[in-house]
């Protein structure tokens, strides 16, 4: 990878890539981080070729789905390599061990998250030299749940070599080998006791309503020495629901208001001074604008949501990552 999430993070700083303020704090964070390594208050490094090992895991994979991706080999865009490649590249300098316990990534729709989760769920599963690891895809619904884990089966039966290494039944992944698994969760918490959980994709956070589920995973990871809490959302409407509470956490962390050097935070949105309905705009949100999402598509939803404040409300939240209060949905208040 030579550092080229390096590259990307001094782009957006310098305003030369579309970004909102938390996106730039993320870079801005990376490369402050990058000029305290080797410092005595700083016990981290930033491993190259860890970073690099997933890239070329991920990007062996193929897509399934559209007729335009089918069959195609992944190619993650700059901002997947940085993100990911600050999860997988960041070590303590002693232990070697994984930086990051949690990683939040906060986006708009359409932008590969569930497949980049379930190639995630898949390396840290079965390819990260942990015994019997046990990697788990959870959500508040079993079927939420199973989005991300039917990518990684996906994956498994359309990749010859993980199919040879790699047993697929209808709920369960396993590498008998390693006595490693991977499955879909269902909703109720309480069941969940007695898991050891080396990973956990958490899908569609903002939709959880109470900490149940949450709280239960976190405490169940503390066996493991380098666990990963994933978590892929879009903002929410709720502010003090979990989801809330952990996206004003992230907030704090890149602004520098607390430190917490296990937390990764990457949160990619318009501000809220933007105008909603610019195509500048549009790109700032979204990462893979012209890529993963497409411009005819945000310019027909931009249509309906200037006459219709519902609709309004729902594009600013799904489309341009901006928290929106369902007791109060934005309105046009000249019309």
């Amino acid at each position: 990878m030579d550092k080229s999430i390096d590259v990307y993070a001094r782009r957006i700083v310098a305003g030369k890539l579309p970004a909102g303020k938390y996106h730039r704090l993320a870079c801005a964070r990376h490369l402050r981080d990058c000029a305290r390594e080797a410092t005595p208050a700083f016990p981290y490094r930033f491993a190259v070729d860890l970073a690099d090992r997933f890239v070329r895991f991920a990007e062996k994979q193929k897509h399934y789905k559209g007729r335009q991706w089918a069959g195609k080999l992944i190619a993650l865009s700059d901002c997947q390599r940085f993100r990911l490649g600050s999860v997988f590249g960041w070590v303590h300098v002693e232990t070697g061990l994984r930086r990051f316990r949690t990683a939040y990534n906060e986006l708009p729709r359409k932008q590969g998250k569930s497949l980049e989760a379930a190639c995630v769920a898949t390396y840290l599963t079965f390819f990260d030299g942990e015994a019997g690891a046990e990697g788990y895809t959870a959500a508040t619904k079993r079927d939420q749940a199973r989005i991300v884990f039917n990518d990684a089966k996906k994956l498994v039966q359309t990749n010859a070599g993980l199919k040879q290494r790699i047993g697929v039944h209808v709920s369960n992944l396993h590498h008998t080998a390693s006595s490693s698994k991977l499955e879909p969760l269902s909703a109720d918490y309480n069941s969940m006791d007695g898991l050891n959980p080396h990973l956990v994709v958490l899908d569609e956070f903002h939709a959880l309503k109470d900490r149940g589920t949450l709280d239960v995973l976190e405490t169940a990871m503390g066996a493991r020495l380098q666990p990963l809490m994933f978590q892929i959302t879009t903002a929410g409407d709720d502010e003090l629901s979990p989801c809330g509470e952990q996206h004003h956490y992230a907030c704090q962390i890149l602004e520098g208001a607390l430190e917490d050097e296990t937390f990764f935070a990457f949160i990619s949105h318009a501000d809220p001074e933007d105008d909603p309905f610019a195509e500048e705009t549009w790109k700032k949100a979204n990462p893979h604008y012209g890529l993963s999402v497409n411009p005819a598509d945000m310019r027909a939803l931009a249509v309906k949501a200037q006459h219709m404040p519902s609709a309004a409300a729902a594009f600013k939240q799904k489309r341009l990552n901006l928290w929106v209060n369902a007791s109060s949905p934005w309105l046009d208040l000249e019309q």
